[in-house]
């Protein structure tokens, strides 16, 4: 079975504060219909996973992280909405107001500043989980297009079908190389015994393609 993930509860109410984003950005009161909020409970780990979808803004989904109960587990992705609003709300991106100075700067650029596979790192860390060459059907990629960019997100169904999205890209290759960065992250929560470690970086010309 896989281990308790290791999430704190900060006591910040996030919910409430990616509706209130929400209703600013949008300028408009938000209906029930707006925001909606998708738990599972993780048999081999006894852990929940909720995944929110913002219908407000066109089915955006963004994936929190393992924890030990459902509510807990709805904020983590609540938070995880909230903190890729550069994505989605560029203009005006969400400030944490428990933070007084929040640095600006391209999260997705970072991702590929060092130029490596992440799509490939995270099917050799797989292989690894499953301790056999991983098959078609262990790793599942969906793609959404919304407007000019895209967005992915990777089911680890050989993990018990965890999910996680990245944030909006340019192109569908950079969208699932956010997801698999997501990912393998996310492997400390899960696989502490095999959690990916970030290569060297390479050069920034050699970026994933």
């Amino acid at each position: 079975p896989l281990p308790a993930a290791p999430v704190l509860d900060d006591g910040y109410d996030y919910k409430h504060e990616l509706q209130n984003f929400l209703s600013r950005s949008s300028k408009r009161p938000m209906t029930k219909d707006d925001v909606v909020y998708r738990s599972e409970r993780l048999d081999n780990c006894k852990q929940f996973q909720t995944t929110v979808y913002l219908d407000i803004l066109g089915g955006k989904a963004f994936v929190g992280k393992l924890c030990p109960n459902e509510k807990l587990a709805r904020q983590t992705a609540a938070r995880r909405a909230l903190e890729a609003s550069s994505t989605w709300a560029p203009e005006c991106p969400w400030q944490d107001p428990r933070v007084k100075v929040r640095p600006v700067e391209s999260h997705v650029s970072r991702i590929f500043e060092s130029g490596v596979n992440y799509k490939g790192e995270l099917m050799h860390s797989m292989q690894k989980f499953c301790d056999r060459p991983t098959v078609k059907g262990d790793v599942e990629w969906h793609v959404v297009e919304s407007g000019a960019q895209f967005q992915a997100t990777v089911v680890l169904v050989a993990a018990g079908n965890l999910a996680y999205a990245g944030e909006l890209c340019k192109t569908e290759t950079m969208a699932m190389h956010c997801a698999a960065f997501r990912a393998l992250v996310a492997m400390k929560d899960w696989a502490p015994d095999i959690a990916w470690a970030a290569p060297v970086c390479q050069s920034t010309t050699d970026n994933p393609k």
